[in-house]
């Protein structure tokens, strides 16, 4: 259907390829996501219209894809988004969110929010008042490198916090 659709109108494989954005099968999912980046070339406000509604969607895979398309598209007027997104409860949207905001972050206000959400999750690991699963310490960890990567004010505090004591290795 994807292939079909792409062959005529255009508008019509944005239509398709959004709907494609949810399907189960993740091969299905990803041809959708290049369809989409393909079709901004020429149809960006329709793309751009197709990712807003799937942010606001409930489906994590389409919300998954449409976060990988904004980095592929290198849209920053999305992190704001993004960082509502770091609170999702799926693993793979809010460690592509914080993936996406250390691909597109920029020294200014919304590294300044991160840097908030970061200095709560690290107290919280510091205090052992939450406990934290693999994926959001990968998510703690991409935020911490976006503000070494922009050498951001981080205090060293923060840094020692987020090393699980537990680890001998560590």
């Amino acid at each position: 259907a994807l292939q079909v659709a792409s062959i005529g109108d255009s508008l019509k494989a944005i239509e398709v390829a959004e709907r494609m954005l949810r399907d189960e099968e993740d091969r299905l999912r990803k041809t959708a996501r290049r369809n989409l980046l393909e079709l901004a070339s020429g149809h960006r406000a329709a793309v751009d219209a197709v990712i807003l509604r799937q942010l606001d969607g409930g489906d994590w895979r389409s919300i998954e894809q449409s976060i990988i398309l904004i980095c592929e598209l290198r849209d920053t007027s999305r992190c704001k988004q993004l960082l509502g997104l770091l609170d999702h409860p799926q693993a793979e949207v809010h460690m592509h969110a914080a993936w996406a905001l250390l691909d597109l972050s920029e020294p200014g206000p919304i590294l300044d929010i991160m840097r908030e959400k970061a200095e709560v999750w690290t107290d919280n690991l510091e205090k052992e008042t939450k406990r934290f699963g693999k994926s959001e310490i990968i998510m703690l960890s991409l935020l911490l490198e976006a503000f070494g990567r922009h050498k951001h004010d981080q205090p060293m505090e923060m840094r020692w916090k987020s090393i699980p004591k537990t680890v001998k290795k560590m």
